[in-house]
């Protein structure tokens, strides 16, 4: 009988001490859920106000960027770009929005919608489904690498 009564008093201390340290890490998860929305809401404000300054903070040095179609491009060479020319973003906005943190590291995935214009100023639509990877350095939430690619409505179903 004593073990019995030892055994189910170990079992309940065990159970709320996974139940602790499961809230307890929800609750770290949701603050850092929190802190990074906040840094791409940022980004993201940026990109319309087309605030460089933002931007080169937002974005690590090492930032990689993979396009619609496959290619690839650094901070630097983005940046100058945007600088350079008159294109630029109208609207741009997120949902379908999904965060999953790792420590000092966040996956971050969205559906974008947005409007812009090259720089010839010819509008154009998109719909673009967007995984990105943050990293906490020095306490702050900093993009390293995004990943963007074309949402394609849903094809047709075969004809009958």
């Amino acid at each position: 009988m004593k073990t019995r009564i030892y055994s189910i008093t170990l079992f309940t201390c065990f159970v709320y001490t996974l139940s602790a340290l499961a809230f307890g890490q929800t609750a770290h998860n949701n603050k850092a859920e929190q802190e990074v929305l906040k840094a791409v809401e940022a980004g993201r404000v940026a990109l319309l106000k087309k605030d460089i300054a933002v931007l080169e903070r937002y974005w690590t040095d090492e930032y990689i960027l993979t396009l619609t179609g496959g290619n690839t491009s650094t901070k630097a060479r983005w940046l100058a770009g945007f600088k350079a020319n008159n294109a630029g973003y109208d609207e741009w906005e997120a949902d379908e929005v999904k965060v999953v943190i790792y420590g000092t590291t966040a996956i971050y995935n969205a559906r974008f919608k947005v409007k812009g214009h090259n720089n010839a100023g010819k509008s154009y639509t998109a719909d673009w489904r967007c995984t990105g990877t943050l990293v906490k350095q020095h306490g702050v939430w900093r993009l390293a690498a995004a990943h963007f690619t074309d949402i394609k409505p849903p094809a047709a179903p075969p004809a009958q």
